[in-house]
């Protein structure tokens, strides 16, 4: 069943209607009560829902916007492992899975703005994800594909969803 909306609740709450939206529910969007737009929940990806790996940064990249200490837990080796096979250009099998993983995530956050923001977005904490960061989240052990990294990365499509329902002043040109 259809659910109406105004501007001023997509406003106010557009966690509770992203939430409603993956769950299946679509929004009539109403403006001075008549009909502006229509939000409709994207059908389920066959996938995993992990970001696919044509959209991922390279480790250079992913170190400076993240850091090399965080970039090391994300990827669950020390820090002077880390350096050490950085160095030299090739990281084991499950760490360079992790890396992909977490660059084809940071690639999606670009447009959000610049490296502080995303640096910030990755240690604060988020209710989604019980109160903690995604980089704690993520410290513990995971592969790209489970249950504990699909959070954060639902996170992050939420996140990247809501950027796109942005809505400009003015009425939006029918067809």
């Amino acid at each position: 069943m259809t659910q109406t909306l105004t501007v001023f609740d997509l406003k106010s709450r557009p966690w509770a209607i992203l939430r409603a939206l993956a769950d299946g529910q679509d929004f009539l969007l109403l403006e001075a009560g008549r009909p502006v737009g229509r939000l409709v929940p994207c059908p389920a990806e066959p996938s995993t829902g992990a970001p696919t790996l044509a959209q991922s940064l390279s480790v250079d990249a992913l170190c400076a916007l993240l850091g090399d200490e965080d970039l090391s837990r994300l990827s669950g080796v020390t820090a002077a492992t880390f350096a050490l096979a950085r160095s030299r250009g090739t990281f084991p099998a499950h760490v360079q899975a992790r890396l992909e993983a977490v660059s084809a995530a940071v690639a999606l956050q670009l447009p959000l703005g610049p490296a502080t923001r995303i640096r910030t977005w990755w240690r604060r904490p988020h209710p989604e994800l019980a109160g903690r960061s995604p980089l704690a989240h993520l410290a513990l052990a995971w592969t790209p594909g489970d249950a504990h990294s699909e959070q954060v990365f639902r996170v992050i499509q939420r996140q990247d969803a809501l950027q796109q329902l942005t809505l400009r002043p003015g009425r939006p040109e029918r067809p």
